[in-house]
């Protein structure tokens, strides 16, 4: 998400928990929207089984209209759901029986759904029910374009309707039948086209005209396990892509060059990834990547491009116990400006709240600083005839305090700053990220700052050029980009 932040009149919550028996599944998504009063505000939750709405100062559920539960309860169980923060009028949710429902969230209520999608085609409007053909149908990605059309991703195709009218516009069909497990919309430099990137459970990508449906490019992304999650960050042109929660590779959605892979623990703090996020702080004139470790903690990491064009990866901030449950996977995340706060969604069907962020950052931005910058920074500052005190370690661990002493918009004291130099991914420092059982940040060596911490390369399929091969890559896979929930 981008925007200007405002920090919200009355004070968030932290934490929102159903006491609804039906808690199953993980989180799908998450959202935060404008509350009935002025400057009030509402988090929305979708799980499998429900869709449920809280207030967001006092964490109480808020009961949903009659009509809107019996249609919800027709179509679930859910398997994915879409909306944009920073406009939130529509919330579209995938279901396992192929269906997509668009809901209106509008003064303070979800309302609808004003427009039930389906494929309409002779097999889906035939299919029996059944375990095997329901899973088939699965929504498996969805994605909500500021272009007016919502993107569906299911076995064998992905599906475009016309948001305000329903109408079904264009059937992508995937390379090999595969299954979309994550779909994200690119708009190309200087041109109105727009180009769909879509994660495969083959381990391909596959990049599509929008507009004419043509395949643009097909190529193995970091070996043949399903893509789970794609992120695109417009300010560095950069797409990254989560393959298997092991792995991530960043992408140039200019030439489609792949340019950094790394093993997901090294993006984490020594954990396996469930979700990533990208999002833009223009105040501070930061992009920043949030990643979401299956253990329960949260990475911020600062992403910019280098000289050589390749990606920056500085670790901001890090929170050990995110989650609130000790080990609790994170399955969902979005970054929302008008609070500039971060919604985690849980394995346990619980939404947590992390407010302002920009204050959780501190002083770290500026410590991420490349050597460089921060050099000719102390040097303008310090006027002719003074040195600067230049100095290539990064603070030491005492001075890199745990933040939680902030009132009840900071998190909890498992959450520290990170030193920058001890924890650059594709450059900034050779130190590795810190343990989860050792928190504290230590200083880098003298001379590390702006070292190249290796890329993970090697896997299958890379010829490491970044484009394993063009067109359909052959591949065919019966397996479901992630597991769908069956709602047994």
């Amino acid at each position: 998400g981008a925007g200007q932040s405002a920090a919200p009149s009355k004070q968030l919550a932290k934490s929102f928990v159903s006491d609804h028996q039906a808690r199953r599944g993980p989180t799908l998504g998450t959202l935060l929207f404008p509350g009935p009063e002025a400057g009030s505000w509402r988090v929305l939750a979708v799980t499998p089984l429900r869709v449920e709405v809280f207030d967001a100062h006092n964490a109480t559920a808020v009961e949903l209209e009659a009509d809107l539960l019996a249609a919800l309860n027709q179509h679930a169980p859910f398997t994915a759901c879409a909306a944009r923060q920073e406009a939130a009028q529509d919330l579209a949710i995938g279901c396992q029986d192929g269906t997509v429902l668009i809901l209106e969230v509008s003064a303070g209520r979800l309302m609808g759904p004003k427009l039930r999608l389906s494929r309409g085609d002779e097999d889906h409007d035939r299919a029996e029910p059944g375990a095997e053909q329901s899973l088939a149908m699965s929504i498996t990605a969805l994605h909500l374009s500021e272009s007016g059309a919502i993107f569906a991703g299911t076995s064998g195709s992905l599906i475009c309707w016309d948001l305000q009218t329903g109408d079904l516009q264009r059937e992508f069909q995937l390379p090999g039948g595969a299954t979309a497990g994550a779909v994200v919309a690119v708009q190309e430099e200087g041109s109105q086209n727009m180009l769909l990137w879509v994660g495969l459970d083959t381990g391909s990508l596959a990049i599509f005209e929008a507009s004419s449906g043509m395949l643009v490019r097909s190529f193995s992304c970091s070996g043949p396990e399903a893509v789970v999650c794609l992120s695109y960050s417009h300010r560095t042109s950069a797409v990254f892509t989560l393959s298997a929660h092991k792995r991530v590779s960043i992408w140039d959605s200019t030439d489609y060059s792949c340019l950094q892979r790394y093993a997901a623990d090294l993006m984490t703090c020594g954990t396996d990834l469930s979700s990533m996020a990208s999002c833009s702080l223009r105040e501070l004139d930061l992009e920043l990547l949030l990643l979401a470790g299956v253990d329960g903690s949260l990475c911020v990491r600062r992403i910019r491009r280098r000289e050589d064009r390749k990606m920056n990866c500085v670790l901001l901030w890090y929170m050990e116990n995110a989650s609130g449950d000790v080990g609790c996977p994170l399955t969902s995340l979005s970054y929302h400006a008008g609070t500039d706060s971060v919604l985690l969604g849980t394995a346990a069907c619980q939404v947590q709240l992390v407010a302002e962020l920009r204050s959780q950052l501190g002083n770290t931005v500026e410590m991420a600083e490349p050597k460089s910058k921060r050099t000719s920074s102390a040097a303008d500052e310090s006027g002719p005839g003074q040195s600067s005190n230049d100095c290539s370690e990064s603070p030491g661990a005492s001075t890199l305090a745990r933040r939680g002493d902030s009132g009840s918009a900071s998190p909890s004291d498992n959450s520290v700053v990170a030193a920058a130099a001890a924890a650059a991914v594709g450059g900034g420092s050779g130190g590795l990220p810190p343990s989860t059982s050792s928190p504290e940040f230590q200083p880098a060596a003298e001379g590390t700052e702006g070292a190249e911490l290796p890329s993970q390369d090697g896997y299958p399929g890379d010829s490491g050029s970044g484009l394993s091969r063009d067109g359909y890559p052959g591949d065919s896979g019966d397996q479901a980009a992630f597991p769908v929930f069956s709602g047994g």
